[in-house]
């Protein structure tokens, strides 16, 4: 785990990108991030933070995680995400609870090592690909020396990708 997914104590819980799964763009997109720990899904209680190009994250401190989430029992993820011109898609992950328990260890902070607590499988990585959703052309092909004839027998070829 490197300085940047831990800082002073906050831990990157969850992260991840939503991605186009036709190009495998980034999509900035609606997320809900929900969590099951027996007692059916529910929001994960800390802030989702998002970046451009489909990115996002949750961080939160260790004490933050025990207060509302059982650490060191098993926990299901469910992230769905949902934008304009693209189906919606979701994504789930299991933790056992030993994936999900605290763990000691030691970061190095301007060169000196911190002891510390983590989470042992954080940060969790979820990704979701969206497929753009179906379009199907329709019209009528005119001629070019009317705009108001249509041209009989007309055959339309749709290339690219």
């Amino acid at each position: 785990m490197s300085v940047v997914e831990r800082i002073l104590g906050t831990q990157i819980l969850v992260r991840g990108q939503i991605r186009n799964a036709l190009s495998n763009a980034g999509i900035d997109a609606r997320l809900t991030l929900e969590f099951d720990q027996g007692a059916g899904f529910s929001p994960l209680p800390f802030p989702l933070r998002k970046q451009q190009g489909g990115f996002f994250a949750v961080a939160a401190r260790l004490a933050e995680v025990s207060a509302r989430m059982q650490i060191g029992k098993a926990v299901n993820f469910r992230l769905t995400a949902t934008a304009i011109g693209y189906q919606a898609g979701s994504v789930s992950k299991s933790l056992t609870a030993a994936n999900f328990a605290r763990k000691a260890d030691i970061i190095m902070v301007g060169g000196v090592a911190v002891p510390s607590d983590s989470i042992a499988a954080a940060p969790v990585i979820l990704e979701v690909l969206l497929k753009p959703m179906p379009v199907m052309p329709a019209g009528q092909v005119l001629s070019d020396s009317d705009f108001s004839a249509p041209v009989a027998g007309a055959k339309v070829q749709i290339t690219g990708v």
